[in-house]
C-alpha cells in the first residue's frame, strides 16, 4: 500500500486521479456552506451567535465577506439607487456589509485572527471582499461552553 502523505495526494491530484473530484462544490458540502451576504443584517447576531454555539473552543469560521453596500444605479424610469437584488426582490438578498460591522458582530464571540481585503477576489469583485477567520476562544475556567457570552 502507498504512503498516502501529502506528496502522494498532491502527485495524484497533479496526475488527474481524483475520482472523488466532481469538479464542483457537492451538494451534500454546499449545503454547509452559508452566505453571510444572503442573511438580512438584522438576523446577523442570531448566525453568529448560533455559530458560536456549533463550534467547540479553538474552533474557526472562515470565508469573504462583502465590504460595500450591494446597490444598483440601472432602474428603468428612475434615477434613484435600490438594492442590488431588486429585480423581483428589492431589498436584497444578497446584502452588502462593512469591515466595522463584521467587527462588532464577530468579536462579541470570536477572536478574530483576520479580517482583511481579500487579495484573490474574481475580477467584479476585486477591492470590495474581506477574508476572515474567526476563532472560538477557549472556555474560561469553570465556565459553561455554552454560557458565554451573554447574549446579545
Amino acid at each position: 500500500m502507498p504512503d498516502k502523505t501529502s506528496g502522494y495526494w498532491d502527485e495524484r491530484y497533479l496526475q488527474g486521479h481524483t475520482g472523488w473530484d466532481m469538479g464542483k462544490v457537492s451538494p451534500p458540502l454546499q449545503a454547509y456552506f452559508d452566505q453571510l451576504c444572503a442573511i438580512d443584517p438584522a438576523r446577523r447576531p442570531d448566525y453568529i451567535e448560533q455559530a458560536h454555539r456549533l463550534l467547540k473552543p479553538g474552533g474557526k469560521i472562515a470565508g469573504l465577506l462583502f465590504d460595500r453596500e450591494l446597490r444598483r444605479s440601472v432602474v428603468p424610469g428612475s434615477s434613484s439607487f435600490v438594492p442590488f437584488a431588486s429585480l423581483g426582490n428589492p431589498g436584497g438578498p444578497p446584502f452588502g456589509g462593512h469591515r466595522d460591522e463584521y467587527e462588532r458582530l464577530f468579536t462579541r464571540y470570536f477572536n478574530l485572527r483576520t479580517l482583511a481585503p481579500c487579495y484573490n477576489s474574481i475580477p467584479p469583485r476585486a477591492g470590495t471582499e474581506l477574508f476572515f477567520i474567526a476563532e472560538k476562544p477557549q472556555a474560561p475556567a469553570g465556565s459553561n461552553n455554552e454560557n458565554y457570552p451573554a447574549p446579545i
